[in-house]
């Protein structure tokens, strides 16, 4: 689909409670806002996301029949950012006072389209043509007769119209599973062969498992960073996420220091998620002690809810994905906290990747009363007999072609091609 916004990160600010449209699409990102946000949390919120390299920020539907929508647009301008508003195409069936006013605002319309909105001509040409830009998104799920709905679009229009699928935090009968959106998928093909989908736009979203009030990722720059002298592209970003583990994490470090690759040909970012105060000093004492030159990113996500005073729970793929957010290298390498690493990983790992885009090298488990140096790493790694994936790598059939999605991937020495 022809979109002039595909390569724009969307930041989703939440303004108002609870919405009367239920179309699915903030529930299904975890937007359901429990209290009205105040005018300076919004303010907030838009730092952090001009910090987060954001080019747009979504508001939500629920905000248009808020008196204070135009001063939230003009702040939106004042921080640089595109406010792109979305409206449900329900709210659309009657006159919409406040819809001259903000399209005179130069914003940027999302239409939410849902089951039974009939459109005229005239409206949608009045969006395409005074919003800065405009693109529509059907909400997919098990109610909603998503190819009919697009079916029903002018020609023009199908070229800018997105299908999101809300996936279920909990089990539910409504939503679409991988393999259904798959055979969707399929379907649209067979009856639009003309049409070709393409990703979505990024939108960075509040995890709902998450207080509603911990703006987390667009927030996070690196606590500190050690550069080599000689700055160049870099092979490889060592990406760790750890949360009190100051005992193995140490070691971590130290293997990497030791690498056989030139230390301008690699960098370390380390994702604190809400350690104790005494294991972040544990970090920081280490990397202060260190005299090699060497690239070092370390982020600290804040270890409790500034509003309620909670303790986070953990957050390993918002962390994860935060360090691929920070990285440079070309190839990114996904360690866990508690990982000693040969001398020659990266190097290894380099030459795999002159034949594979992904390389996952082998690895030991060792006890964790394990002495060093008594008996070989490998009469200590011993694999158990019936191991938990055992049932896994005994399956016959042929599981690298099937067409679901994957539901559980092993990230430790995990290696990808950007």
């Amino acid at each position: 689909m022809d979109l002039e916004s595909a390569n724009q990160r969307y930041y989703q600010l939440q303004i108002k409670a609870d919405c009367p449209l239920k179309c699915s699409y903030c529930p299904g990102l975890g937007l359901v806002s429990k209290q009205e946000r105040l005018h300076n949390d919004i303010v907030n919120s838009l730092r952090k996301a001009q910090s987060g390299n954001y080019s747009a920020v979504l508001i939500p539907c629920n905000a248009l029949d808020s008196q204070d929508l135009p001063l939230i647009i003009e702040t939106i301008h004042r921080f640089s950012l595109i406010p792109i508003v979305q409206i449900n195409s329900r709210q659309l069936q009657t006159p919409l006072k406040i819809l001259d006013q903000i399209l005179d605002m130069k914003v940027g319309v999302q239409l939410i389209l849902g089951n039974n909105a009939t459109l005229t001509d005239a409206i949608l040409t009045k969006l395409n043509e005074r919003a800065t830009q405009f693109h529509a998104t059907i909400v997919a799920h098990k109610r909603m007769h998503a190819i009919e709905a697009f079916r029903a679009l002018p020609d023009w229009l199908k070229k800018k119209t997105f299908f999101y699928f809300p996936y279920p935090f909990e089990k539910s009968d409504e939503f679409f599973s991988p393999k259904s959106i798959y055979d969707f998928l399929k379907r649209f093909k067979t009856q639009f062969p003309t049409y070709k989908v393409h990703p979505t736009p990024g939108v960075d979203i509040f995890d709902r498992r998450i207080s509603v009030n911990a703006d987390l990722e667009p927030i996070i720059q690196p606590f500190f960073e050690i550069r080599t002298p000689i700055q160049k592209v870099k092979l490889f970003s060592v990406i760790i996420t750890t949360r009190n583990s100051k005992e193995t994490l140490t070691e971590t470090l130290q293997s990497l220091l030791t690498q056989t690759m030139d230390k301008a040909d690699f960098e370390v970012i380390l994702i604190d998620d809400g350690s104790s105060q005494d294991n972040l000093i544990s970090t920081l004492n280490f990397v202060r002690q260190q005299t090699a030159q060497w690239n070092f990113k370390f982020v600290q996500i804040p270890q409790f809810d500034e509003l309620s005073k909670n303790r986070l729970p953990t957050r390993t793929a918002l962390a994860r994905n935060l360090g691929v957010k920070l990285s440079n290298g070309e190839y990114l390498l996904f360690l866990n906290e508690n990982s000693i690493v040969e001398s020659d990983l990266l190097t290894n790992t380099l030459k795999e990747h002159e034949h594979w885009d992904l390389v996952q090298m082998r690895r030991f488990v060792l006890p964790i009363d394990s002495q060093k140096n008594d008996i070989s790493v490998a009469q200590q790694a011993a694999e158990p007999e019936n191991m938990f994936w055992s049932h896994f790598y005994k399956k016959s059939e042929n599981w690298n072609h099937m067409q679901d999605g994957w539901r559980y991937i092993s990230f430790n020495n995990l290696s990808l091609r950007r």
